[in-house]
């Protein structure tokens, strides 16, 4: 398992999803030099659509990885991003 260290945005994953404005999306990175997280696409969500993927994508990027032992650049691993829709 890799550990990531992410910014607040990520802090909201504990909203239970029996409301339907609540959603996620998953997001698939690799890991980049001195723990960057690069390569980023969304591989799954319950919102399709630019606004809510770009912001997935924002969430996941700005986070840095912790060195893990036998995660190397290039690994791949995947985030689920929480979120609830404002209507």
């Amino acid at each position: 398992m890799i550990g990531i260290a992410l910014g607040m945005a990520l802090q909201v994953a504990a909203l239970p999803q029996t409301d339907p404005n609540d959603g996620r999306a998953v997001v698939e990175c690799s890991v980049g030099r001195r723990g960057a997280v690069t390569n980023c696409r969304v591989v799954e969500t319950t919102h399709p659509g630019p606004e809510m993927e770009r912001a997935a994508l924002q969430s996941v990027q700005r986070g840095r990885l912790a060195p893990q032992p036998g995660v190397k650049e290039g690994d791949k691993f995947r985030v689920t991003v929480r979120f609830h829709v404002e209507q």
